[in-house]
């Protein structure tokens, strides 16, 4: 509660003010501290008269003053109860009640605002009282509600929405708002309740309200969807947006509208100045001469193209579209559009037109008639002068009526030329031969010829054709029908082996007939050989390559010569083998095969035809770049490669002169253009396959592969063909492959050769003193013995790591050997040098490999003069790694083996149980044969780690037992054994009894075949103990069972030594 004490007599200034006081006015004691009430500027305590005022009445009055009162100025409302103990002294103690005041307030602005039910409820949810102007729109009569909890007041499909209301406003002590859906008969009216907590320090209850929102609901709906379908509509489209209020001067730019030219929405200000901006300076007033034509009523439509700058910096060209809003009197006071990046199109169109114009130029000096049509009018934009030629009418008929060609069809062909025409107009391909009647009479076979052409998006612009006379073409037929009378003559009289295959209507390729000879060469007869395919007649392996050269001669879709190798009739034979396809209208039906290529006159003429009509096509489709000169020097043809590479627009490459793209001794502007077309003259051509540069647009030289060839005219040059390709991807692969040479494959480090390319470059004085570290993995031999060359491969990797991890990047890391390793360290000192080892040594034992840690020996040696010979270095350093090695080699080794030993026993079941009963029999037997100690010590060592190669079969995988069938150790483990032993110095001496394992007494076991007592004792010993133990943990059998076994099988004396098996036995027993 806030205190303030006041000295009425004194003028009513300030005396007292605690802290409470002094937050709730907002003001500080040292502001205040003994200055006139006035400062505070309360409402109530306006001024000195004010206090005399309250003064006089709390002095006089014997009842409780307290009274409310606001504090406009700072928002406040205080409860103040007036005091006076001392003369003269007036205290006033302020309760805040501005919060209490505020919900008041609040509660009757609802209540005020309602436009269908209010409920008061009590701190219960009772309701106290019902405001509504309808009382139709209750459930039940108004004075039937007065005291109900609300979920007894309302229907039961509402309750849960009020009792939601509940909680809310109980858990959090703020309002609680929702709209929910009407049901039953009011399922199509939508509703919002609004519950409100009013607390005053008296009381607690709270206001409950409900409107009917059913229209603003529905035009919600209908904006949200107006809304989607606008947004959905700009996201769909590429075009940019803008909208301009010319009153206000005011424009927007859609987001797209900006990426269009390659900003993002923040860095284009909307405003007119940062349009015009980006408008091309060459375009800028035509822009605005038709924006204001358009907006002071000039021109009915706004519809305009013109060129914009993109932030790259290149041009684009747009196409602005819009409308504009007019008031009453016709002036714009709003206009809105789009734009359109059309700079594909306008780059199509201008290409369009430029091959036009070049496929005119060439179109003119054909004999073939050549004509272009627009797809969209079919109006005929070109037809070269041959129509006139061939058809013997003017061709400006054609221009005005492009069907006139029409007329000169003979009437038989013309109903299926018209109707192939109409499928053309549609958008098919047109292939067909028809006849022709010329003006003076006589008859023209035509075949005609023409496709579509599309633009980027897929529409069809133009159509392109060409018709040739192919009048001779059909007399050659006359002839070839007249020929074929001949043809059983020739074809069976050919010492060519010849053969015909059909294409049938389900996509088998069977034989029809052959020739005598091809039935003699291949011992095939005409019955053998009919109606069967390749796989039927020489089986599948054959067969399948048979008809794979088949195929390909139908899908190539002309002749094709390939060597094969063929068993037929038991006899090999190698053919040269000529597939000619026989077409039908385009498809081929037939294909003959002879030994040899029988192109005839006609399919040459056929090809040359062709080639005339296709060479350019054929040349722009090429993928290496093609140029081609007149006899001057300068360029009249280009394909799209040499544009692509060189990045000269074609139509500014065409009349330059040729050597001025290319950089190189013989191909070079400054050399005479006489004296490379008498280099040309002097051969068939040049071939420049090094130093040679084609000159880029950009001034960068790009480095090819190019041949120059001359063309010949009655034999002068008239011209030369440059064909070139880019080699800077084979540059560099040349490149890589070389550096490959000097790296390792497996580590990546440097090898031997980038070693010894390194040692040069290092010995010189600069470098000194250089040290040089060698490094050698230990064990690896028993690691790849023992766990394969996988293993040993990893401990390598790893050991590159800990090497390279560990050195500066100017060190050089070197693989030199299978497990060797050399550093080189320029300008380091020979304790910097064994620092580095000892920081490898670290990063080494901190890996593990199969539960094993990763060991390797050093030395180091250092060349401080340049008279010390590196091979001395290099020697030193070997020596003292050699010596590190047998110093810790052999530990590391021996523990090799003893992890090997634990790999054994924690993979193979019983193992120790049986390498126990094995080491105390064996023992026992030796000493029975009363063997020296040697044996007895041998047996002992070796006993321990007879099965030590069985870890190949561990590292494949699982577990074995006893009575696996692959327990017994194959002749590839008793191998890996011994190399493993082999490698070690402690069994060194018994590596070679795991080799004797498999050997038998008669000299029939492997690997050596030895025989009696050939075999070591120590090996004749662990067979028999080692056979008689499994016996009897496999099949459970006596001792008795198994000497059985063993005379039973005729083993004693064939596979063990038949007085061992006796002494054994005997002691066993």
């Amino acid at each position: 509660m806030g205190y303030l004490a006041i000295d009425v007599l004194k003028g009513a200034r300030i005396l007292k003010a605690n802290k409470r006081m002094l937050e709730c006015l907002g003001v500080p004691w040292s502001r205040i501290e003994g200055t006139r009430i006035e400062t505070l500027q309360l409402s109530f305590l306006a001024d000195a008269s004010a206090c005399s005022a309250l003064y006089g009445q709390v002095r006089e009055s014997v009842t409780d003053q307290t009274f409310e009162a606001g504090c406009p100025q700072r928002g406040k409302w205080f409860r103040i109860h007036p005091r006076v103990l001392e003369e003269g002294i007036l205290e006033l103690f302020a309760l805040d009640i501005t919060r209490d005041h505020q919900m008041i307030v609040h509660r009757n602005a609802l209540i005020e605002g309602l436009v269908d039910i209010v409920f008061i409820l009590d701190e219960n949810f009772k309701i106290k009282e019902i405001i509504t102007a309808d009382e139709g729109k209750l459930f039940v009569p108004k004075a039937d509600l007065l005291g109900k909890t609300m979920d007894q007041a309302v229907p039961e499909e509402y309750a849960e929405v009020i009792q939601r209301g509940m909680d809310h406003v109980l858990s959090h002590e703020t309002g609680f708002s929702t709209q929910y859906p009407g049901t039953g008969p009011l399922r199509d009216r939508w509703f919002t309740m609004d519950l409100l907590p009013i607390v005053t320090p008296v009381s607690k209850e709270y206001v409950l309200s409900t409107r009917d929102i059913t229209g603003d609901k529905l035009l919600e709906q209908e904006l949200s969807r107006h809304k989607e379908r606008y947004e959905l509509a700009i996201a769909g489209s590429n075009d940019g947006i803008w909208d301009w209020d010319l009153l206000g001067n005011e424009l927007y730019f859609s987001p797209q509208w900006k990426r269009q030219l390659g900003y993002e929405d923040h860095e284009i200000s909307n405003a007119y100045e940062s349009f015009e901006g980006l408008i091309h300076p060459e375009d800028l007033d035509k822009v605005r001469e038709v924006a204001g034509a358009y907006l002071s009523a000039e021109i009915e439509a706004y519809d305009h193209v013109f060129r914009m700058v993109h932030k790259s910096g290149e041009i684009r060209w747009i196409r602005a579209r819009g409308e504009a809003l007019r008031d009453e009197k016709g002036l714009p006071y709003r206009m809105a559009g789009s734009h359109t990046d059309i700079t594909e199109q306008q780059k199509t169109m201008e290409a369009l037109e430029a091959s036009e114009e070049r496929l005119r130029q060439m179109a003119e000096s054909i004999d073939d008639v050549f004509w272009l049509t627009d797809a969209r009018t079919g109006k005929m934009l070109y037809v070269n002068p041959a129509y006139e030629k061939i058809w013997g009418l003017p061709a400006k008929n054609l221009y005005e009526r492009e069907q006139s060609f029409v007329e000169a069809i003979v009437e038989e062909d013309l109903p299926r030329v018209m109707t192939r025409y109409r499928r053309y107009l549609e958008g098919e391909d047109f292939d067909m031969n028809y006849r022709i009647r010329s003006p003076q009479g006589s008859v023209c076979h035509i075949h005609a010829k023409s496709h579509p052409v599309y633009d980027e998006t897929g529409v069809i612009i133009r159509h392109v054709g060409i018709a040739r006379d192919i009048t001779p073409l059909q007399r050659m037929a006359a002839e070839k029908a007249a020929l074929y009378s001949e043809y059983e003559q020739v074809f069976n009289g050919t010492q060519d082996s010849m053969f015909l295959v059909e294409l049938t209507a389900d996509g088998e390729l069977r034989y029809i007939r052959n020739n005598r000879s091809h039935q003699r060469n291949t011992g095939l007869d005409l019955e053998m050989i009919r109606g069967k395919t390749p796989r039927e007649l020489v089986g599948e392996e054959q067969g399948s390559q048979i008809e794979a050269n088949y195929r390909a001669c139908v899908e190539k879709k002309e002749p094709m010569s390939y060597e094969e190798t063929l068993e037929i009739s038991g006899e090999k034979k190698t053919w040269l083998t000529t597939l000619t396809p026989i077409l039908e209208a385009n498809e081929i039906s037939y294909i003959v095969g002879s030994s040899k290529d029988i192109t005839t006159e006609k399919q040459a003429r056929d090809s040359l035809a062709t080639e005339r009509m296709f060479l350019e096509e054929t040349l722009k489709s090429a993928g290496d770049g093609v140029l081609i000169s007149d006899q001057s020097g300068r360029i009249i043809f280009v394909n799209p490669v040499v544009c692509l590479m060189s990045g000269w627009p074609c139509d500014q490459l065409l009349g330059r002169k040729v050597l001025k793209y290319f950089a190189s001794d013989r191909l070079d502007t400054s050399r005479p253009w006489s004296d490379l077309v008498e280099d040309l003259r002097q051969s068939t051509g040049v071939k420049f396959e090094d130093e040679t540069y084609l000159r880029h647009a950009r001034g960068q030289m790009i480095p090819i592969e190019a041949s120059v060839s001359p063309i010949f005219t009655r034999e002068e040059i008239s011209g030369i063909v440059v064909v070139f390709r880019d080699m800077t991807q084979k540059n560099e692969e040349k490149r890589r492959i070389l550096d490959m040479g000097y790296r390792d494959e497996l580590t990546g480090l440097r090898n031997r050769r980038s070693y010894e390319a390194e040692f040069k470059r290092l010995d010189t004085p600069e470098h000194y003193p250089l040290a040089l570290v060698m490094a050698d993995l230990n064990g690896l031999k028993i690691i790849n013995d023992a766990f394969g060359h996988t293993l040993g491969d990893r401990q390598i990797v790893e050991a590159a790591r800990a090497i390279e991890s560990s050195c500066r990047k100017d060190e050089i890391i070197c693989r030199i050997g299978g497990d060797e390793f050399i550093i080189l360290l320029p300008a380091t000192s020979e304790e910097e040098a064994w620092q580095l080892v000892r920081r490898i040594r670290g990063k080494a034992q901190e890996v593990r490999i199969h539960a094993m840690e990763l060991s390797i020996s050093f030395g180091v040696a250092v060349k401080e003069e340049a008279s010390t010979a590196m091979s001395q270095v290099f020697n030193q350093a070997e020596e003292r790694m050699y010596r590190e090695k047998l110093l810790h080699g052999k530990d590391y080794r021996r523990r090799i083996i003893d992890h090997i030993k634990m790999t054994l026993n924690a993979s193979i079941k019983e193992r120790e149980e049986h390498t126990h009963y094995l080491y105390e029999y064996s023992l026992e037997l030796a000493k029975r044969l009363d063997l020296d100690q040697s044996v007895l010590d041998r047996l002992k060592k070796v006993i321990p780690v007879h099965d030590i190669g069985k870890i190949t079969k561990i590292n494949a995988g699982g577990s074995l037992a006893l009575d696996d069938q692959e327990w017994c150790m194959t002749e590839r483990e008793a191998e890996t054994g011994y190399r493993i032993l082999k490698a070690v110095n402690e069994y060194h001496d018994v590596a070679e009894i795991i080799y004797e394992h498999r050997e038998c007494f008669d000299g029939s076991g492997t690997p050596l075949g030895r025989k009696g007592e050939e075999i070591s004792i120590e090996a004749r010993i662990i067979a028999l103990v080692d056979y008689c133990d499994r016996m009897k943990r496999v099949n459970r059998l006596s001792d008795e069972a198994v000497l059985k076994a063993i005379t039973a099988g005729g083993l004693g004396g064939r596979r063990f030594d038949p007085r061992l098996v006796e002494i054994f036995f005997k002691q066993d027993q």
